[in-house]
């Protein structure tokens, strides 16, 4: 909204200072230029309680001003979003990772939960290596747990917002592609647990091979791979390195556990999963992870 709109004798709601509430006000004075352009007289009190606000401290619908959030609203929501954490799952002792006033995530533990409805910070932590001196409270948006959790309307852990099929890739084993397996599970991720399967190597092993080499040769080795050899162009397309494990997630394809790991760590934290307290979301929590 344009400060040109406004007019000496404009009434309107405006944010008095003192309690950040709204109250009826009358425009006394504009100024062109500055944070607190203009100038408001309270209805009903004398001269000086008059006050220079900014444009976000005014609520008029005919003129657009929609105000920002009075304390009390600030306070309410704030409660409301602590009244979906869990903190069953935070004991005394618990070491965890908790952001600092410097913005860094440092190691901690539990010293007490409060109990207590509507606490923005029930938390108290000590820092491992300090003194007592420093233990804070804190809440569920400077911690860093899986005991931490979040809770729908209906008390249920929060489910990942899949959007899209994702099919996980790798050979019938455990492997490099284990880790992704278990964070997707962990993170409430629908996906396809793609296995190529090698052929069996014969039996009985044949005696001049070593020990460790089922295979008569390479060939016969090479052969049992083709499962996967023979299709990964397939599979993968135009795909630079098709390589195992991959990731396909809609039109994002990747290869490389630690690629895939970031990846669905930071897909999870995005769209609200489980991982959402655990990756950082700023360039500094990012180089935390």
């Amino acid at each position: 909204m344009a400060l040109s709109s406004l007019a000496v004798g404009t009434t309107l709601h405006a944010v008095y200072a003192a309690d950040g509430e709204y109250y009826p006000a009358e425009v006394v004075a504009i100024k062109k230029k500055g944070q607190r352009p203009v100038k408001v007289h309270y209805k009903g009190f004398d001269a000086s309680f008059d006050a220079f606000v900014s444009l976000d401290q005014l609520k008029n619908k005919s003129l657009g001003l929609t105000g920002k959030p009075t304390a009390a609203a600030a306070k309410a929501a704030a409660k409301a979003a602590e009244s979906t954490v869990d903190y069953s799952g935070l004991e005394r002792g618990h070491k965890f990772q908790v952001k600092a006033d410097d913005g860094k995530y440092y190691l901690a533990e539990v010293v007490t939960v409060s109990k207590s409805k509507g606490n923005a910070a029930p938390v108290k932590v000590h820092w491992v290596g300090y003194t007592a001196d420093s233990d804070v409270w804190v809440g569920a948006d400077s911690i860093r747990s899986k005991a931490l959790t979040a809770q729908d309307s209906v008390g249920e852990g929060v489910r990942f917002n899949q959007s899209s099929n994702m099919t996980l890739g790798y050979w019938k084993i455990r492997g490099l592609a284990q880790a992704p397996r278990v964070l997707m599970t962990y993170a409430d991720m629908k996906f396809e647990n793609k296995m190529f399967a090698q052929t069996p190597a014969p039996r009985p092993v044949p005696e001049r091979l070593c020990k460790g080499h089922p295979f008569p040769d390479m060939q016969a080795y090479d052969d049992s791979k083709k499962c996967w050899f023979d299709v990964k162009f397939d599979v993968m397309g135009d795909y630079h390195s098709p390589n195992l494990p991959f990731l396909i997630d809609g039109d994002v394809k990747l290869s490389e556990t630690n690629a895939i790991l970031r990846y669905i760590g930071r897909k999870a934290a995005a769209k609200g999963g489980r991982l959402g307290s655990l990756m950082g979301g700023t360039p500094q929590e990012v180089a935390n992870n």
